[in-house]
Parts: C-alpha cells; sequence; structure tokens
C-alpha cells in the first residue's frame, strides 16, 4: 500500500464490493468515487501552492503581466518595489522568517484597495487573523514613519489659523 493515497480504495475493498453489491456496478461505482477523490486531491493541491502567503506574493511578482500586477497591487511593480525598499531602508519593516517586505505590504494593500475584513484576507492569503493583522500594522506604522520625508505639514499662522490659498 505504499505510495497510495489513504482516500484511494485498495484491491481487498474492491473485491468486496464486487462481491456484496454484484460485479461490474460495483466496479463502476468505487472507479468513479476513486476519479473523484483524486480530482478534489489536485485541486487542493493546486490551490494550496498557488495562493499561499508568502509563495502568492512571489507568483504575483514573478508575473510577467503587469496589468496582473497592477490590478492587485494597485500600483505599478517599481513603485512597489520602490515603496518596499522605502520601508526597508527606514528600519520601518524588515524580512521575517516566514515572510518578506513584499509580502507584507503586498498584505497591506489587499486590505485597504479592497475594504477587505481581516477574515476575507485571512482567506486570500492564509495566515491567521493576528497574523494579518500584524502585518497591517507594521505597514501602516512604516508608512506613518515617511511622512516626514514626503508629506509637509501645513503652516500655521500666528493666530492659529492656516492659511488659504
Amino acid at each position: 500500500m505504499e505510495g497510495r493515497s489513504e482516500n484511494h480504495l485498495t484491491q481487498n475493498e474492491l473485491s468486496r464490493m464486487m462481491s456484496s453489491a454484484g460485479g461490474a456496478s460495483a466496479i463502476a461505482a468505487a472507479s468513479i468515487v476513486n476519479l473523484l477523490l483524486e480530482a478534489e486531491e489536485k485541486r487542493l493541491q493546486s490551490v494550496n501552492v498557488l495562493h499561499y502567503g508568502q509563495a502568492y506574493t512571489n507568483e504575483l511578482l514573478s508575473s510577467e503581466i503587469p496589468p496582473r500586477i497592477k490590478q492587485c497591487l494597485r500600483m505599478e511593480l517599481d513603485v512597489f518595489e520602490e515603496l518596499c525598499e522605502q520601508l526597508r531602508e527606514n528600519d520601518s519593516l524588515r524580512d521575517t522568517k516566514k515572510s518578506t517586505v513584499e509580502h507584507q505590504v503586498h498584505v497591506f494593500l489587499y486590505i485597504i484597495s479592497t475594504d477587505a475584513s481581516n477574515r476575507t484576507a485571512q482567506e486570500c492569503f492564509r495566515h491567521l487573523g493576528e497574523t494579518i493583522s500584524r502585518y497591517f500594522h507594521a505597514v501602516l506604522e512604516g508608512i506613518l514613519h515617511l511622512e516626514e520625508f514626503y508629506m509637509q505639514q501645513p503652516a500655521v499662522t500666528d493666530n492659529g489659523y492656516i492659511p488659504v490659498l
């Protein structure tokens, strides 16, 4: 039985089904069950490989389809890479054992661009809610640290009002 999936019927099980249910119909039923189980296994393997956290981000970033990248990240790839680099250089974010800065930013952008809930992001990236929350808040903090470099607060006059231009 080495190398066979736990979901597949053994030869003995097929023989028992044939003797109890009557030959050809039992074989046909068993074959259909095996085919359905194999198809489900393949489907689950492909889902896990293609859309599993960091692997999903890696697959997206290595895609050679710019419209897909822009649709998912809501920005061009070079802009995304520059944002990640700025967050790294500013010591706001860093790669961890299981996640790159790019993946953390991808999760953040997914949430803010689609108005996704934590639960929806968990389903999309296959992470725990705590992980999604940690990534979201880490990237948000990093972006707030970039404020001083890219945003200028309006000047306030002596009387405490912001001048209207």
